[in-house]
């Protein structure tokens, strides 16, 4: 059981800190609304504070509201594995 809850929390982390990254790419590049806000990077911590912020909320958002919960878990189900497949096409084409 301990094992389970800690393979979900590293998952879970490493997801918050894939989604972080990304937002805070796309900020500093002035690609999303809001952007001076989402790329500040604490002092302190060295970390893009208000990204991470951004990616818990949206993903507590996202698990509350049920149907999306369920289309985003069947969506990267589904691009995980065409991600898989895409590299063995690409050799079977080389």
């Amino acid at each position: 059981g301990i094992c389970i809850v800690l393979s979900n929390y590293l998952c879970a982390l490493a997801g918050l800190t894939s989604t972080s990254r990304m937002i805070f790419a796309f900020s500093r590049d002035g690609g999303l609304p809001g952007s001076s806000l989402w790329k500040q990077v604490s002092p302190t911590w060295r970390t893009p504070v208000p990204a991470i912020w951004l990616g818990v909320v949206l993903s507590i958002a996202a698990t509350l509201y049920s149907p999306a919960f369920a289309a985003l878990a069947a969506g990267c189900a589904l691009f995980l594995y065409v991600s898989y497949a895409m590299p063995v096409a690409a050799g079977l084409l080389a």
